[in-house]
């Protein structure tokens, strides 16, 4: 185990025991060792690669058993997000006392999962939405500043929030301001260009911002570091204020997947959407209306990312039921 901590997570520890790491890794290698080879081969180390290669393992360690799991895994092997993001869902209903089969393409409903509690039939519908095309350009834009204030000075961390209409001609009025002010730990405000803070380069280097962000909305952040022999040189941590609104749109689509009269739930993994939890929570509420979207009895946010003490996978819910739903959910559905 501690060589193990010490080769492959490079002294960081994990948040799965041993046998745990084993079992997840032992599955991955027997049913999708195509992404352990993946990694083998970009020589990959530290608890973000080995952390998401023992997660994914235990979930399809725990739905191998699952009624048409082989169609389930057939698309996994073929890098399809939303069928990863079915194997979770289910291998948490599971873990949750739930009964879970995959329905075949052609079923009726057409859902992605049957769910029996209690001698309920519930259809869940599994979406996993990929990160908005102008969210990922602006997620570019932060890497290309931050790589270019690794380049301006050793022993420094750049901190900026950039401005909502910052743009790569703007990068210029940036460094010059960097170049020409020692860290200080002062905030200092560029107009149109952001929120800029230098300080000295602490070890071991901490990513997190200190810049102030009311009334700022959903921020994407970068944090890069430069390092040599083993050790960060320079830091740069940089935010990008983002908007995404397709919540409404991504649910009139997958309103064809369920029937009338039966309870649905569409349950929609938002890793990818920043600040999901705070912005699709209200467009997904307003999409409740009594004469509209009826057919979903409610809709079930599920969020995954690296996280906590020691590092693992941490998954995050939100459920937000419909008040005008044709088939209201039972209460015992809510609460599981």
């Amino acid at each position: 185990a501690e060589r193990f901590q010490a080769e492959w997570c490079l002294g960081t520890a994990l948040a799965y025991d041993l046998p745990a790491i084993a079992a997840g890794l032992t599955a991955l290698a027997e049913l999708w060792p195509e992404r352990l080879r993946e990694v083998s081969s970009a020589g990959g180390r530290g608890v973000a690669v080995i952390a998401p290669l023992v997660h994914d393992g235990l979930v399809l360690a725990l739905c191998r058993d699952m009624n048409g799991f082989d169609a389930v895994l057939a698309r996994v092997r073929q890098h399809q997000r939303s069928a990863l993001a079915e194997a979770t869902v289910a291998a948490f209903a599971r873990l949750a006392g739930i009964q879970v089969a995959f329905l075949a393409p052609d079923a009726t409903p057409t859902s992605d999962l049957l769910l029996s509690l209690g001698g309920l039939l519930l259809n869940a519908e599994v979406t996993a939405p990929d990160r908005a095309d102008a969210n990922t350009e602006r997620s570019t834009t932060g890497k290309a500043v931050a790589d270019a204030l690794l380049a301006e000075a050793l022993a420094v961390h750049h901190d900026v929030l950039l401005a909502p209409g910052f743009a790569m001609n703007d990068l210029p009025l940036l460094l010059a301001h960097v170049r020409t002010h020692p860290p200080k730990d002062v905030i200092v405000e560029l107009p149109g260009v952001g929120t800029v803070v230098a300080r000295s380069l602490s070890l071991p280097a901490q990513a997190a911002s200190v810049i102030p962000r009311d009334n700022v909305g959903t921020v994407l952040w970068v944090a890069l570091s430069s390092v040599r022999d083993g050790q960060p040189v320079a830091a740069a941590t940089v935010g990008i204020p983002v908007t995404d609104e397709r919540a409404q749109r991504l649910l009139s689509a997958e309103l064809h997947h369920f029937r009338r009269d039966t309870p649905n739930i569409l349950i929609v993994t938002v890793s990818a959407v920043p600040g999901a939890f705070t912005e699709w929570r209200a467009l997904f509420s307003r999409c409740f209306q009594p004469t509209r979207n009826q057919r979903v009895g409610a809709v079930l946010m599920f969020f995954e990312a690296m996280g906590g003490t020691p590092a693992g996978i941490q998954a995050h819910w939100e459920l937000l039921v419909n008040p005008h739903a044709l088939v209201v959910l039972p209460v015992q559905t809510v609460d599981s």
